[in-house]
């Protein structure tokens, strides 16, 4: 199985975001774990970069997470 590929951050969607953040505050799983492309439908290079470019897209969209804590 091929290795996950990192993107660019200026490619991953604001609405990518949403979706892993969805998941995340669901609390269904770890996510670093593979079940999260599934659940928020990301493709797995999606998934890899959000991990890795997590606090920039939270400084970069400080209202997704603050909709979801209202």
């Amino acid at each position: 199985m091929p290795r996950a590929q990192l993107k660019n951050l200026e490619d991953i969607t604001k609405e990518e975001f949403m979706d892993f953040e969805d998941v995340r505050r669901s609390g269904l799983v770890n996510m670093l774990d593979s079940r999260v492309c599934d659940l928020a439908n990301l493709d797995k290079d999606t998934h890899f970069s959000i991990t890795h470019f997590y606090s920039e897209l939270d400084a970069k969209w400080p209202d997704v997470r603050k909709d979801q804590e209202a």
